[in-house]
């Protein structure tokens, strides 16, 4: 089996290094022989950077495309018909890939025939010692609870596009102005017949946003593409495939925050998260009944990511 890992960066020249270290630094005996790399970015600074490591490691099966700035789905479809791999490994370049992610998160595909895409674990690579970086680090671990329970009942849920994996005979092609690729992508499977698999142990560090405009940013994009969803498919469609995302869904996690901090440092941190999620809620409520969501206006560089 071939395998292809496909990296969507922009102005990201010391993160994609790091990424394409650690995944170089491995020895992926089952995947290496028949492993490639495609980058896509736009700019000239994260392409040398990347090609400086594959240089280093002596890595011939690289592949780069320069991006038009048409927007990631545009990005996402031109690696995927450069690709040649059996399986689609997908990842963004301000993101590092954990030791022996990839092997963990593609065996799933040989374990069940019937698996189509695989969703790796985001993990905060942020200090819970401050605010924001406390949120990133229970977000992503409730996250990562809700997987494990809809997993653990064969329930449908969405793949982490920080990092996942599908097979490329679903022959999947994103939307140009789709917003929420993850969750179109996971919609795509499902009604192509595929079930959804989980990999806890393909961990993938992600930096959160540290300051409260971008993480109303961030926040309000992931939210409002889920409403664009309802432009691409029938609303009894979504309610059947998928869990629905919104307020009173997120009232089930209502104590997460209580219960996840240490201590009171952390607990205070957990009460302050309340207010903000109200707010954040009532501006996607405020954009769904204006009809103001569009990926020109919501998809903005996230700074503090970086």
């Amino acid at each position: 089996m071939k395998y292809s890992l496909i990296i969507i960066a922009w102005n990201e020249p010391q993160t994609v290094s790091s990424n394409l270290e650690a995944v170089l630094d491995q020895q992926y005996d089952n995947l290496l022989p028949d492993f490639e790399i495609i980058l896509v970015c736009p700019d000239q600074e994260t392409y040398n950077a990347a090609k400086a490591v594959i240089m280093k490691y002596r890595f011939n099966k690289f592949t780069y495309i320069r991006d038009p700035r048409k927007g990631k789905p545009y990005a996402f479809n031109l690696a995927f018909e450069k690709a040649r791999g059996d399986i689609i490994i997908c990842t963004d370049g301000d993101v590092v890939i954990d030791s022996g992610a990839l092997k963990n998160l593609v065996e799933l595909f040989a374990r069940n025939p019937k698996i189509g895409i695989v969703s790796g674990r985001p993990v905060s690579k942020d200090d819970k010692s401050s605010l924001f970086g406390y949120w990133g680090n229970l977000l992503a671990d409730a996250a990562h609870c809700k997987r494990l329970k809809e997993f653990s009942y064969s329930k449908n849920y969405f793949v982490s596009g920080y990092l996942f994996a599908m097979r490329r005979e679903a022959d999947i092609r994103l939307p140009e102005d789709i917003m929420s690729d993850d969750a179109w992508i996971s919609i795509k499977m499902i009604l192509k017949g595929y079930l959804i698999g989980y990999a806890p142990s393909a961990r993938v560090y992600v930096k959160y946003p540290t300051n409260l405009r971008d993480w109303f940013r961030q926040k309000r994009r992931s939210a409002g593409g889920y409403v664009q969803l309802k432009k691409f498919f029938e609303k009894g469609c979504l309610n059947t495939v998928l869990p629905k995302r919104n307020f009173f869904e997120e009232l089930k996690f209502f104590f997460f925050p209580l219960f996840y901090a240490k201590n009171l440092r952390q607990f205070l941190y957990s009460l302050a998260l309340y207010p903000v999620r109200l707010i954040l809620w009532m501006i996607i409520f405020y954009d769904k009944i204006k009809n103001n969501q569009t990926a020109s206006r919501l998809w903005i560089r996230i700074e503090s990511t970086k």
